[in-house]
């Protein structure tokens, strides 16, 4: 699995290039993309973007007064699986930053998770 993430995120980076393309970042219609793939390497960029971001509840990230967190015992694919029901639930979104996606579903997903 490890080896599929790394392939994964090779080939996302691969796939921006250089230059101006950086300054980019993955749409939530993007991640949507990429997770429906449900398997390789599309797959791959789905679950280390959505982990990448997870990750992030080990710092003082805060947005919308609302802080990151996830309870003991998630596993990458429930984090997975959290974001792909909050993006089938609100394609109005798709415009938003990926990131913004993930945050946003893991904090609804678990509101007291920091408490």
């Amino acid at each position: 699995m490890i080896k599929l993430i790394q392939a994964g995120l090779v080939a996302f980076a691969m796939a921006l290039g250089c230059g101006e393309t950086w300054a980019q970042w993955v749409s939530a219609q993007q991640l949507q993309e990429y997770c429906d793939a449900e398997e390789g390497v599309f797959y791959g960029v789905c679950s280390g973007y959505i982990s990448a971001v997870a990750d992030m509840q080990h710092f003082p990230l805060v947005m919308n007064g609302r802080k990151l967190c996830t309870p003991p015992g998630v596993d990458r694919s429930q984090l997975v699986e959290v974001v792909k029901k909050y993006l089938r639930e609100h394609p109005e979104q798709y415009h938003f930053p990926g990131s913004f996606i993930v945050f946003e579903a893991l904090t609804e997903a678990w509101p007291n998770a920091c408490d």
